[in-house]
């Protein structure tokens, strides 16, 4: 019996020593991004052992002529070649060549900028430079 009751307590601070590093990072959580008032883009990062991954997903958003912007479709992809450094994360996602194609161009890069606890910027990555000032993402949740 006591041996168990020894135990115990040894369960309870692994337990709470695993919860306390899955946070450790700032990007962990879900992140939202709106555009015409609608999900745009929805990131969700894991953060286990200080090796982020994660996805992102992707809304498919579109207009009629004479109505409002409405959501079509939503994709989601895996974050690759995902790396943190400071306060910025870049990551890399799968392409096709358009949609609708099974055949893949070369993968898109982007860039996300941690401002607050509640707040991140999203960049696309292109050649040289990132205009802009990114898209707002704002949690939705700590943890997906």
């Amino acid at each position: 019996m006591t041996r168990i009751v020894n135990f115990i307590p040894s369960i309870l601070i692994l337990w709470m020593l695993s919860e306390t590093s899955a946070c450790s990072s700032p990007f962990a959580g879900i992140w939202q991004g709106q555009m015409n008032g609608l999900p745009g883009i929805e990131l969700r990062i894991q953060d286990s052992a200080g090796r982020p991954t994660g996805e992102i997903v992707f809304y498919f958003q579109e207009r009629k002529s004479d109505g409002p912007w409405t959501v079509k479709s939503d994709h989601a992809v895996p974050l690759l070649n995902v790396k943190t450094e400071g306060k910025s994360m870049t990551f890399e996602v799968t392409h096709h060549k358009s949609h609708g194609s099974p055949e893949l161009g070369p993968n898109v890069k982007f860039r996300v900028q941690w401002i607050s606890g509640q707040e991140l910027r999203l960049f696309k990555v292109d050649s040289a430079t990132e205009p802009g000032s990114g898209l707002k993402l704002t949690r939705k949740k700590m943890r997906p």
